[in-house]
């Protein structure tokens, strides 16, 4: 196993002991919740969905008293987000009930929060077929979002719900319209975001929508913006390549890129 693998299981075995010493040392509810949901994030991050599920199910029982109510409601969210990746969707819906009271919140974070937590259900309803109630929520999160531009966290939360209007469209045959949704996102994420790698993806994602569509060009110019960061990672090559197989493209050749500053070049030679 390389380094890589082991630091999402470095990252749980820290939180677990963090957990452990605030139990052990009389620190207070609100600081042991905290502990509880870094383990459980921690958990995601190595795969644990069920193990996330069960180790929340305490937390989700909890009454929300005034010193910890927003931090129940972040477990309440991140029970939800185990759900999901478990495609138990009905549980998924459960999880989030909790979350609906924040309806209308000024506060900044809880809005956040409950824009997430929409983004959630609209993703659930999506794979349960109920594209309705997927695109309400969805309207929802995005006014949220738009209305607190200012803050970081309600770019990436509209970016998310961008993302499952994306899904939407793709999956009724707008391939066109899904591109120009997931263009959106990579704006997004340049404009709160430094994480290259994660804009990279974006725009891998972004090009796979521009060849549904038929635009191979609009493809390869955001192929070849991405691949030098893609290639940095573990499976980043190959998410590229499968960018440029979809539709029965196959990509036979991609060349060095032309220098190693902040703007590189590659070549792509795909054929169909």
């Amino acid at each position: 196993m390389c380094k890589a693998d082991l630091r999402p299981t470095r990252r749980l075995e820290a939180s677990k002991c963090a957990l452990e010493n605030a139990q052990n040392g009389g620190s207070e509810e609100y600081v042991v919740i905290m502990r509880k949901i870094d383990v459980a994030i921690a958990m995601s991050h190595c795969g644990l969905h069920r193990e996330k599920q069960s180790f929340l199910e305490p937390l989700m029982c909890m009454k929300a008293s005034a010193p910890n109510a927003w931090l129940v409601l972040v477990g309440c969210l991140e029970h939800a987000r185990a759900s999901l990746a478990l495609s138990e969707y009905a549980l998924t819906k459960r999880s989030l009930r909790p979350l609906w009271k924040l309806r209308g919140a000024k506060d900044e974070f809880l809005a956040l929060l409950f824009s997430e937590g929409l983004c959630i259900y609209a993703k659930a309803s999506l794979l349960q077929g109920q594209h309705p109630s997927a695109w309400k929520a969805l309207q929802q999160a995005l006014r949220i979002s738009i209305s607190h531009t200012h803050v970081n966290g309600s770019l990436f939360c509209g970016a998310s719900a961008l993302r499952t209007v994306a899904d939407l469209q793709r999956s009724s045959g707008a391939h066109a319209a899904s591109a120009a949704t997931l263009r959106r996102v990579t704006e997004m994420l340049e404009q709160a975001s430094h994480d290259h790698y994660t804009i990279a993806c974006a725009r891998v994602d972004e090009s796979a929508a521009q060849i549904a569509a038929g635009n191979v060009t609009g493809a390869t110019g955001l192929l070849r913006m991405a691949l030098p960061e893609m290639r940095k990672r573990k499976g980043g090559y190959t998410r590229t390549s499968e960018a440029a197989l979809l539709l029965g493209l196959s990509l036979i050749h991609i060349s060095e890129p032309t220098r190693r500053r902040g703007i590189s070049y590659a070549v792509f030679c795909v054929k169909k």
